[in-house]
């Protein structure tokens, strides 16, 4: 599953998210925003951390991903084997700025 856009947090129905809906908050796959929550990087350092563990899912507050998408991911166009083009998010390559 590959969002080709970034959701805002105002596109959900409230203003919580749970692991899928941060997937699509961020615009990655589940099993990337899995590696951001468990990687200690210094580009991941400062992922929210989830304001509850339900028993299905972590939650967070939408607007605290947002932000923090908006903050440290980019916008990369990567050409497929097709041919055709498609839009990812991701984390700058190396270390963050002051780091």
């Amino acid at each position: 599953m590959k969002p080709k856009r970034r959701k805002r947090a105002s596109e959900l129905p409230g203003p919580f998210a749970g692991f899928a809906e941060a997937a699509e908050l961020l615009g990655i796959a589940p099993h990337t925003l899995w590696g951001y929550m468990k990687r200690a990087t210094p580009a991941t350092q400062n992922f929210p951390e989830p304001i509850q563990n339900l028993a299905a899912t972590p939650l967070w507050k939408a607007s605290a991903l947002e932000q923090w998408g908006d903050t440290n991911l980019r916008k990369v166009k990567i050409k497929l084997a097709t041919g055709k083009t498609e839009t990812r998010f991701s984390l700058p390559a190396g270390r963050p700025p002051g780091t």
